[in-house]
């Protein structure tokens, strides 16, 4: 036994990520979201089984959403 599904898929991997650190909202939420990200990011590089996630597109959604939380998190934080 791997300790994976062999049906994750990349799709799956890419739900969960979409939905990871956005349970709560409210002040600091982009802040955590950030941080899981961040965590996330960085575990890529050790982990060994992939299955039938592709680890390329996994990658460039998480440097995306990054950004995207980043920026917001810039605005709000923005005189107006």
């Amino acid at each position: 036994m791997t300790g994976y599904s062999d049906e994750w898929t990349t799709e799956d991997e890419l739900r969960f990520l979409a939905g990871i650190g956005n349970w709560r909202s409210g002040t600091g939420s982009l802040s955590r979201r950030i941080k899981i990200l961040t965590i996330y990011l960085k575990s890529m590089a050790i982990r060994k089984n992939w299955g039938r996630v592709s680890k390329d597109r996994v990658l460039v959604f998480v440097e995306h959403e990054l950004a995207r939380c980043k920026e917001l998190q810039a605005g709000s934080s923005s005189p107006t």
